[in-house]
């Protein structure tokens, strides 16, 4: 299921992306949901980490220079919503999945999807059939104060 589109990055494995699209609720785009954005023959697979809310409304109570301009639809940029924080935990390509930082990047406008949990326990088996956690020292050293809290979503 689509909930965001991709609109910038704070480096080459952590990205933001805005919630859109009809019916998305709260728990799509929740702490620890895994989401994957499918680029070329690649999926990026990858888990929210943080979530701001936006509203452009609210830096406008100072004095303003000039009139507010006209404008008979506002854009997207001008109205409140949700940003998720994404950090990239791998990918999958031909089927396999590989917990190695991307060497692709994901381009602006890219739909984020929710992961189906069959998909999420295929990315995470092991060669053996053992849990393959590979991104760990990502998680502890990108997201900060969440690491550890994340880390207990992803076994959960």
């Amino acid at each position: 299921m689509k909930i965001a589109k991709i609109i910038g990055s704070n480096s080459h494995i952590d990205y933001v992306a805005r919630v859109e699209g009809d019916g998305v609720s709260s728990a799509d785009h929740g702490f620890g949901q895994f989401v994957e954005m499918s680029v070329d023959h690649d999926k990026f697979v990858g888990v929210v980490y943080d979530s701001r809310l936006i509203n452009p409304e609210f830096s406008n109570f100072g004095p303003r220079l000039q009139p507010r301009p006209a404008i008979d639809e506002p854009s997207r940029a001008d109205k409140p919503g949700v940003l998720i924080g994404i950090i990239l935990l791998g990918t999958i390509a031909d089927g396999r999945p590989d917990h190695s930082i991307p060497r692709r990047v994901i381009p602006v406008g890219q739909a984020v999807e929710t992961m189906a949990d069959a998909d999420i326990s295929a990315f995470h088996a092991g060669t053996s059939g053992e849990a393959n956690l590979g991104y760990y020292q990502r998680i502890i050293s990108h997201s900060g104060q969440f690491a550890v809290p994340l880390l207990e979503s992803i076994i959960d």
